[in-house]
């Protein structure tokens, strides 16, 4: 199927004219469905979210979430058809559609998204010195890490200009903008019209790329210089005394933005060897492989001594170690983990049937890849995927089933390799068999991905203006303390205690007033401690500020 006939089979049929009409149809019902959604959103999530406390908050911004995505959809649509009746390039318009609607997503994201958990740790870690954050050795109170170039650019960022939202994530947006670019210039260059018009469209719809251009972690960094090396190894391949210099540039950048170069770079280096004695003898291919695997092992070993201790060793991440293979439970996380591997670049782990389709594409992708003139992005898969297997058995790295906005978010740098092979794999009337459903899912994936969205700046501010001399502030969780550390004054709050939200009678305080501040945990049937009442309680999305007071005061409590 050759999408560039599409324009004469058009004509040719002498329903153009329809086809237009039929576009602006559905357009107008997408911009009518988003407005619907918009004035229904807060109803509606009462109503299906009604039996937990924290319920309405997510559905309502998931729903409002689809209302934009249907008015963008919309408005994208019309554009690309002024754009194909002025140049008449259906290939070109569909690519330019499927850039808007990737920078789109991005861009909601940044602007929706606010710290989280993680996160907000991470930035509360930063107001330490630069020292601690560097020596090997140095606990990170918080449990998080990030590469050091990462950490020290956000570093010298907040320093200057400030610790806010809208700065420290400014980097992860403009990594994830960057990774668009340059995923188009590639798969442009080494796929066929059809498979680039695929590969396009399925990396922009994919909320592992879109979802982190609002977070202040490092994952938009890690697909894009995933897909950096990948194409100045392919340009060294062609020329390797012309691109060796950038080739060099860019493998110095990446160790120290992204902790995933330890994976791609040595499988990127494994594949240049591969194009070495199978392809092409190219001793600067040998010579840049053998370079990269010392310089990256040399880079684990310091990334392991400053990893704090037991980083990986959590609930959230154990189950992703590779067990012994001794009982039949633990060949089935062998099982369950090789169709997510091929699942999860496109969030589809939700079941074995829909994996069957990008497992079907890929593997004739990488067929087709390893008999091209450049087998580079294939070789570089399949020893990702060996490295991920070896590093899970012994308990270095996590490779977890689940969702990627889980625990799969350690693995979204496979997301670029994954999609230039299924892009191989678009050849014939054959590929239609899995594009179809692939395609279909990440839209149905695109319109149900969301994250829990918190603003903890309102209620920290809350405390700030309530809190006099004598007062206790009590908090109930990390998650808390960390937006105390974040979006208050520096040392502002320096007597914060944790309390247990369960057992509110076994508070032990003399203060006259004492501040509860709830994260991710409900309050509305908290009640006051012994000998104290309630005088006033203040609701934020996903976090409560309540105030007590002795009840032996006179003036009358508010509950």
């Amino acid at each position: 199927m050759d999408f560039k006939k599409l324009p004469m089979l058009i004509t040719l049929s002498g329903s153009k004219k329809i086809i237009f009409a039929g576009i602006i149809a559905v357009s107008i019902l997408l911009a009518a469905g988003g407005i619907t959604i918009f004035c229904c959103a807060a109803k509606s999530a009462q109503i299906i979210g009604k039996n937990s406390w924290d319920a309405p908050v997510f559905y309502e911004s998931q729903l409002l979430f689809i209302g934009r995505v249907f008015l963008a959809a919309a408005l994208i649509g019309n554009t690309g058809l002024l754009l194909y009746r002025k140049n008449g390039d259906i290939v070109k318009t569909l690519t330019i559609c499927a850039i808007a609607t990737g920078v789109f997503l991005q861009l909601d994201s940044y602007i929706r998204r606010d710290f989280w958990n993680d996160t907000m740790a991470l930035a509360a870690w930063l107001k330490y010195s630069t020292w601690e954050l560097f020596l090997p050795g140095y606990s990170n109170f918080a449990m998080q890490a990030a590469p050091p170039g990462f950490i020290f650019l956000s570093k010298l960022i907040g320093d200057v200009i400030g610790y806010n939202k809208w700065i420290l994530t400014l980097p992860a947006l403009l990594f994830a903008l960057g990774s668009i670019w340059q995923f188009d210039k590639l798969s442009a260059k080494i796929l066929s019209p059809t498979g680039h018009l695929a590969a396009i469209w399925l990396f922009c719809l994919n909320p592992g790329v879109w979802l982190y251009a609002g977070e202040f972690k490092q994952y938009s960094a890690d697909i894009f210089f995933t897909v950096l090396i990948i194409s100045r190894s392919i340009d060294f391949c062609n020329d390797g005394k012309k691109y060796w210099k950038q080739l060099s540039f860019t493998g110095v950048a990446a160790v120290l933005f992204s902790h995933a170069m330890f994976f791609i770079m040595p499988a990127a280096g494994a594949a240049l060897l591969y194009h070495h004695l199978f392809r092409q003898r190219n001793n600067w291919c040998f010579a840049a492989g053998a370079i990269w695997f010392t310089a990256v092992t040399a880079a684990a070993i310091y990334a392991k001594a400053v990893m704090p201790s037991g980083m990986y060793i959590h609930e959230h991440h154990i189950a992703g170690f590779a067990p012994a293979p001794d009982s039949w439970n633990n060949i089935k996380w062998y099982l369950l983990n090789f169709t997510a591997a091929f699942s999860a670049p496109w969030n589809m782990s939700r079941g074995i049937i829909l994996s069957l389709f990008p497992i079907a594409g890929m593997i004739y992708g990488i067929r087709k890849n390893l008999i091209s003139k450049i087998p580079l992005p294939a070789v570089t898969g399949i020893v990702t995927l060996i490295m991920l297997y070896i590093a899970a058995a012994l308990h270095q790295y996590s490779f977890a089933p689940g969702l990627p906005f889980a625990k799969c978010r350690l693995i979204l740098f496979t997301i670029p390799v994954a999609t230039l092979i299924f892009g191989f794999s678009i050849k014939g009337k054959i590929s239609l068999l899995w594009i179809i459903p692939v395609f279909f899912s990440a839209i149905f994936n695109c319109c149900t991905a969301f994250m829990p969205i918190g603003n903890f700046s309102p209620p920290v501010q809350e405390l700030i203006s309530r809190t006099r001399a004598g007062d206790k502030i009590l908090i109930s969780t990390d998650a808390a303390r960390w937006a105390l550390m974040l979006y208050a004054p520096k040392n502002y709050f320096t007597g914060f205690e944790k309390f247990d939200i369960n057992s509110p009678s076994d508070i032990r305080c003399e203060a006259d007033r004492i501040h509860f501040f709830f994260v991710d945990c409900p309050s509305e049937q908290w009640s006051a401690p012994d000998g104290y009442v309630i005088e006033k309680r203040s609701n934020f999305t996903l976090s409560s500020v309540i105030t007590v007071k002795k009840s032996t005061f006179d003036t009358p409590a508010d509950k």
